[in-house]
């Protein structure tokens, strides 16, 4: 599959996001309060794996390391590895609930913001210098 312009160039650096399903996916609970329940449709798991194969000329610079965000409702584990050329990124999101009373808002809220925040994180990418000729 190819995407272009999915990378933002910086100069001689590409800016990555590491959600790379995220084209329907906005912030959710953004108020500080709220005065209605919550409710899910139901449960739900979502497992997301990708590996990237980079050029030969594009080397990781930085590739952040997030923290998983959980709570007793729900989990959010994020991993990025490179070996060689190959980026794998995987999510594992899953909320085991479906109605959240007004009281729970507030954990509610938090998760998602953490969700949106390691959702919001971008790998870092440079030119490989030039193999120096003998």
């Amino acid at each position: 599959m190819e995407m272009p312009g999915f990378a933002v160039a910086t100069g001689k650096r590409l800016l990555l996001p590491t959600e790379l399903f995220r084209a329907n996916k906005r912030q959710i609970f953004i108020p500080s309060e709220r005065k209605t329940a919550v409710y899910f449709d139901y449960p739900y798991r979502v497992l997301e794996r990708m590996q990237i194969t980079l050029p030969a000329d594009v080397e990781v610079e930085n590739i952040p390391q997030s923290q998983p965000a959980s709570a007793d409702f729900a989990i959010c584990k994020v991993q990025r590895t490179v070996k060689g050329n190959v980026m794998e990124l995987t999510r594992d999101f899953a909320i085991n609930g479906i109605s959240f009373p007004v009281t729970d808002y507030p954990a509610l809220k938090t998760f998602f913001d953490k969700v949106h925040s390691n959702d919001e994180e971008q790998v870092t990418l440079r030119t490989a210098p030039a193999a120096a000729s003998n």
